[in-house]
């Protein structure tokens, strides 16, 4: 079960952070037929809360993660991760 940190986060932030962090584990790259659902910026919280390797995200494509991508939020927090870990 994923962490949450704020009742606004909702259903849909919590599925698609699930399936996000799914295809990072499995290797799974046919995320073609998903909908983004939920706010990029909750759905990062959720992965940083949940200790997803953020950087792990580099390459993957498809319209399932431009708005991950193109977030303020997961482009900060891809930053102190990778400052972490270098």
């Amino acid at each position: 079960m994923l962490k949450r940190r704020k009742l606004s986060q909702s259903t849909s932030d919590l599925k698609t952070a699930g399936r996000l962090g799914m295809s990072l584990f499995s290797g799974q790259d046919a995320v073609e037929s998903w909908q983004w659902q939920g706010n990029p910026a909750a759905v990062t919280e959720i992965l940083r809360l949940n200790a997803m390797p953020l950087a792990y995200f580099h390459g993957r494509k498809g319209p399932v993660f431009s708005p991950l991508f193109e977030s303020a939020e997961f482009i900060r927090e891809l930053a102190k991760h990778q400052e972490r870990c270098h």
